[in-house]
Formats: structure tokens, sequence, C-alpha cells
């Protein structure tokens, strides 16, 4: 069964034996099942949240495998959901509740990620499959059953972009383990009442 299931998204999986799907079952944190709604429909029940992403653009959660000076809050912006070990960066356990913490280290590399990259897709495998494999990481990387439940969703279809295009992007929603940790508009939403209310004190 599954807690969580999520409907009608173009999903991108960075799985060979399925490259697209349109709904994903998740259940203790894990994918349990890929596909259509008619692959999920079975492991829904009373009690499993139904979400649906209304056509929005899916791909395995993005993984920071360098060190990283960002916050929680901005990684999840440019959508997230991992993070790897740094002594010196931003993340930790004490200021870091929805990102996933790894004990993988950081790389360290000597050219840049994205050196070779144009398009938006060669990065989107940069931030999913490459950096999965590079940290030793299989339970990561794309959207599989047996895979942790982490998701990066987008508004618009960032696969056609180039790199400048996509690098300045914003994440729509942030899942990880299943749960939906980062929702941009509720990010606005709540970043407007602050507002609001400081400038009535």
């Amino acid at each position: 069964m599954a807690d969580h299931v999520y409907i009608n998204g173009n999903i991108f999986t960075q799985n060979p034996d399925m490259p697209h799907a349109s709904a994903v079952a998740c259940e203790n944190g894990e994918i349990v099942a890929v596909g259509a709604y008619e692959d999920v429909q079975p492991f829904i029940t009373p009690e499993t949240e139904v979400v649906d992403f209304g056509g929005k653009y899916v791909f395995p959660g993005f993984i920071e495998d360098e060190e990283s000076y960002m916050d929680e809050d901005d990684l999840l912006d440019k959508g997230f959901t991992s993070v790897a070990y740094s002594e010196d960066g931003e993340i930790n356990s004490e200021t870091s509740t929805r990102i996933r913490l790894l004990d993988a280290p950081c790389i360290h590399r000597e050219e840049l990620k994205f050196g070779y990259c144009d398009m938006a897709r060669d990065a989107i495998r940069q931030l999913t499959v490459v950096a999965a494999k590079g940290l030793g990481l299989e339970k990561l990387g794309s959207i599989a059953v047996g895979k942790l439940a982490d998701f990066t969703v987008y508004e618009e279809n960032p696969m056609q972009k180039n790199l400048r295009y996509f690098t300045n992007m914003h994440a729509e929603q942030v899942i990880v383990g299943g749960v939906m940790v980062y929702d941009a508009e509720e990010a606005l939403m709540d970043e407007m009442y602050t507002m609001m209310t400081g400038m009535l004190l």
C-alpha cells in the first residue's frame, strides 16, 4: 500500500527502462510503483494522500554533491532534495529539517559541474544520475521502484531550455521521502504574510 500517491505529472524518471511516467506511489519514503494511474491505483487506500501534479514536470530529486554555502531555503528553492556532507557547509542536522542530509562526503571537482552542459537536460542528469553515482548512492538519482521517493517539480518544462535559463529557474515543489516539504506558492504566501505583519507592528 502507499501513504502518498502523486498523479497527473509529466515525470522524467532518468530510468532508461521507463523514461516517462505520469504517476508514482510512495510508502515509508520509498517508491513502490511508477507508471500510469492504473499502475498506482492498486496502492491507494482510504488513508493514502493523493496529490494531483496538475501536469507539472517532475524529476528525481536534485543532489548537491559539492560543498554548498546555500542555506536550506535556498537549496529547496533551486530544487535540491539532498546535500552531501561538508565540514564547512551551511547545512547540518541542527539547521536543516526538510532536506535529506547524506552521509557521503561532498565531491571536490577541478572543473565546474556544468562545464560540459549546454542544455538543461544535461545539467539535470548531472544533478541526478551522475551525482548519485559519484557519491555511491544507489537509492537516489532516478525514479524507479525501490528508490528513495525524492522529487523536484517545475511549473514549466526545463528540458528544452539552455543552461543559463535553467540555472535561474525556481522549483515549484520539492518532495523528500514521499512528503512535500516545499511549495513555492505557500512559501510566497508565508513571505507576504511576514512582510505585512511586520508593516503593521
